[in-house]
């Protein structure tokens, strides 16, 4: 093997692989990610990582962790390990630095993990900048809430979700998502109109953020579908009732009364499924069995004269 041919394999051996870490792909794109070893030592990191923090492949051989931890964050780093001592996991925010000392605030999520029959303690830390520009985080704004309903759209839920897997895939934990459906929003958009749909939409959005407070986080995924994720799965049936509550009253639009029926479906991470697509498959599955037997419902009761 020639001098070039060693070089490129160091300088891959020092780059976070999808394969060997099993870290999702999405969150290697979006985030910055670096693995640290019991010692402190900073031993692989991802592209954005050298990038933002401007460092080449060859820094990483002699980077610790606390030459990117300022002097002011330092202080807060005994409440780190005890955090990850007791419960394997920390986020916050941290003031970190460049190699040119220059301060990078940032949200911070720390993760131990071990590889099979290694008992030595390692961390993932997945961090996200928080002090871009007025006009960068206008823009990322944007990109990441629906228009309509000023909910965090399908692509961020895309991005919250490899989150979530990700982090209970470390600890070894569970979170829940709910798939919110609409059943006569055709009828009422062919009957009322478009303007009066969209405004029901928004006034759908309010009482979902009212039912599910700060226990979920909701998405819109499209149309007349939301999308809900749950973190801790024992609270899921309480969710339900709390949404199913919000829909009993009717709506108000321009003075017309107007009922809406929804129909929900879930599923839980890893029961259901590893990754983004057999968990929402699973939801939507039970949530269209629900809105069949509502329908028979519906059906069933005898109009009043």
């Amino acid at each position: 093997m020639d001098y070039q041919q060693s070089k490129r394999k160091k300088n891959n051996d020092n780059l976070v692989s999808k394969e060997v870490f099993n870290i999702s792909l999405s969150v290697l794109k979006t985030f910055i990610v670096a693995l640290v070893n019991s010692s402190g030592n900073i031993v692989k990191a991802n592209e954005k990582f050298l990038s933002v923090f401007n460092y080449s492949l060859d820094d990483i051989e002699t980077l610790t962790i606390d030459m990117v931890i300022s002097e002011s964050s330092n202080k807060g780093l005994k409440n780190i390990y005890e955090n990850l001592e007791k419960d394997k996991y920390w986020s916050g925010n941290l003031r970190l630095i460049d190699k040119f000392n220059q301060p990078i605030d940032s949200i911070v999520d720390i993760l131990e993990f071990s590889d099979e029959g290694d008992k030595a303690r390692n961390y993932l830390l997945i961090i996200l900048p928080v002090n871009s520009s007025n006009e960068e985080e206008k823009w990322r704004s944007l990109a990441y809430t629906d228009d309509l309903t000023g909910l965090p759209n399908r692509r961020k839920f895309s991005e919250c979700i490899s989150y979530h897997i990700e982090k209970s895939k470390q600890q070894s934990s569970k979170f829940g998502l709910l798939f919110l459906d609409i059943d006569n929003f055709k009828h009422i958009n062919d009957q009322y109109g478009h303007v009066v749909g969209d405004q029901l939409l928004k006034e759908c959005a309010s009482r979902l953020v009212e039912a599910v407070g700060n226990s979920a986080v909701i998405f819109r995924k499209s149309g007349d579908e939301f999308l809900i994720i749950v973190d801790e799965v024992g609270k899921m049936q309480d969710i339900c009732d709390s949404i199913q509550h919000q829909f009993t009253a009717d709506f108000y639009i321009d003075n017309s009364p107007i009922s809406v029926y929804i129909s929900l479906g879930d599923s839980v991470y890893p029961d259901c499924g590893l990754y983004e697509e057999s968990l929402i498959h699973h939801a939507d599955r039970l949530m269209y069995k629900q809105k069949k037997q509502n329908k028979s419902k519906r059906e069933f009761v005898t109009p009043k004269r």
